[in-house]
């Protein structure tokens, strides 16, 4: 799974491409992930690529890892709301 397959379905499961609007945490988890999908761009420039965070690919510790993270900020938004 690359960064940018993990940022679709993590917006499917929030139910919005805008999830990190959702909270403070959920938009601090974005910026991490964000952080993640630009691992390649000292070797790979962004603009020889559609898709820098394509380009990421997690191992599936990792991925598990960032998706447990998320459902608990998400589950923690919901609680509120």
């Amino acid at each position: 799974m690359n960064v940018r397959e993990l940022y679709n379905q993590l917006a499917d499961e929030a139910g919005s491409t805008h999830f990190f609007e959702l909270s403070a945490e959920l938009g601090a988890f974005s910026k991490k992930l964000n952080e993640i999908g630009g691992r390649n761009m000292e070797t790979i420039p962004p603009e020889t690529v559609p898709d820098i965070d394509a380009t990421v690919e997690l191992d599936e510790a990792e991925a598990g890892a960032l998706i447990a993270e998320f459902r608990t900020l998400l589950a923690e938004v919901k609680k509120i709301a």
